[in-house]
């Protein structure tokens, strides 16, 4: 069995605005430096690296390339975001991003949200990224939506988020089913906003691909009324034969975490070779303060929920973590995320073995080392860095092509990043592809005074 993939996840000491205690870890937003300490520190383009080429066709999509209403040139990173939607085509390992959220927290605020309203691909042959120039008929700008690879026709398909026009009021929360075909660069609605007899409009529901059935299956979610999170606890399929939504696996028990009705904010994976979905961590109503780290799975047969008994070494409780499928090492990887104890974000790295039905970490990533000097504000040796892993996130891009475990962006303890880096799934290593200026805590950033008893946490 080889196991393989970490990434990270970066806090954001409420993304939706959890207490910032010197324990709970906030986004001390500031724009630092760039790169992990050991990295060579260039201008943020794409060093030497890339992964061998597949052979396939470049895609149809039309691309900026430079020069063309913002876009960057090839070869640096994608702008900086969270809360992204994104799938990648196993066959040449092309990631497509679409949309997500811009803001920054600042000093433990949680921000009003900064819609991004862009495409891009990343080509791992390469390590380059290119800007999608949107066009014709396409979704509404969004963040928290999911999307994943819908291998049978060769797209990617967008389910659900939130989006508000202007900075106060209510979200509108989107139910609404796309596909984007990156043969011709066209969107095609599968299901309009608000149809009826789908699933009902939430933000951070889970999309997994089955392909076997020929279908999406969307998991959980919820919305929120600035004061609590309404969750849902309900399992859709969607079926690209018929084009129509069917509810499954609605008798006991459901996978609600403890004293919940629901789960937000968690992860999802198929398990292809046994016809099985796992669920694991999130949150519920309370998902401001409690996270949970449960975990279950679906059978697709029989459309039966059963709880995984996970005993001791388990992953800490979180949020926001990112989770995928490596059917050649018959596991699930798990990178990041934000955990309710001292560290807050996470770079850790574990592997669920899909046979026993064990977690085994692989990488531990940064340690809590100190407490904060005060109210959202951190020591620079606030944890015990490990240089070769990326800046501790959530809310990031993180796929799988091939042996490889791709990463991307997403939330640090010191706001947005655009890094983009490779894990060696065989050996457990990982290679920076693209920089960050922004969003490094201080050993990360390339600042010099890190060691200084004073010094902030924040290049």
């Amino acid at each position: 069995m080889n196991l393989r993939t970490k990434t990270m996840v970066g806090a954001l000491c409420t993304t939706l605005t959890f207490a910032c205690t010197e324990d709970s870890k906030p986004l001390d937003t500031a724009d630092s430096g760039v790169e992990d300490s050991g990295v060579v520190e260039d201008s943020g383009a794409v060093g030497d690296v890339g992964l061998p080429d597949s052979g396939v066709e470049d895609v149809g999509i039309t691309t900026d390339a430079g020069g063309g209403d913002g876009g960057l040139p090839r070869g640096t990173a994608a702008p900086r975001r969270g809360d992204m939607a994104f799938a990648t085509d196993p066959r040449d390992g092309r990631t497509y991003m679409f949309f997500g959220d811009r803001a920054e927290p600042q000093m433990c605020d949680f921000p009003v949200s900064d819609f991004v309203d862009d495409g891009w691909v990343f080509d791992p042959s390469t390590g380059q990224w290119a800007e999608i120039v949107l066009s014709g008929n396409r979704p509404l700008k969004r963040a928290r939506s999911a999307a994943t690879w819908d291998e049978r026709n060769n797209r990617v398909v967008l389910f659900g988020g939130r989006f508000r026009a202007g900075t106060t009021g209510d979200y509108t929360w989107l139910n609404d089913l796309w596909a984007f075909d990156p043969a011709t660069g066209a969107w095609t609605e599968l299901s309009a906003q608000d149809a009826p007899g789908g699933p009902s409009g939430r933000m951070n529901a889970t999309v997994v691909p089955d392909p076997d059935r020929n279908r999406i299956l969307v998991h959980g979610g919820g919305t929120t009324d600035f004061t609590a999170f309404q969750v849902d606890t309900d399992t859709w399929a969607f079926s690209f034969a018929t084009g129509a939504w069917t509810q499954i696996a609605t008798g006991r028990p459901q996978p609600n975490p403890p004293a919940e009705s629901g789960r937000l904010f968690h992860v999802a994976s198929i398990d292809r070779a046994r016809g099985r979905m796992f669920v694991f961590a999130g949150g519920g109503q309370n998902a401001f303060n409690v996270f949970v780290g449960d975990m279950w799975y679906l059978n697709l047969v029989t459309e039966e929920w059963t709880q995984v008994n996970l005993g001791g070494g388990a992953p800490d409780a979180r949020i926001k973590a990112a989770m995928i499928y490596d059917q050649a090492g018959d596991q699930l990887v798990l990178f990041g995320g934000h955990d309710n104890g001292n560290l807050g974000n996470d770079n850790d790295v574990w592997t669920f073995d899909l046979e026993t039905l064990t977690w085994t970490r692989r990488m531990q990533g940064d340690r809590y080392n100190r407490a904060a000097f005060g109210f959202c504000d951190f020591p620079a040796d606030f944890a015990i860095i490990d240089p070769a892993s990326p800046e501790r996130r959530e809310s990031h891009l993180f796929s799988l092509h091939g042996n490889t475990a791709i990463m991307f962006g997403g939330r640090t303890d010191c706001g947005l990043a655009n890094d983009t880096w490779f894990l060696d799934l065989t050996t457990m290593t990982w290679t920076q592809v693209s920089n960050s200026f922004t969003g490094m805590t201080c050993f990360r950033s390339g600042r010099t005074d890190c060691a200084d008893p004073q010094a902030r946490k924040c290049g």
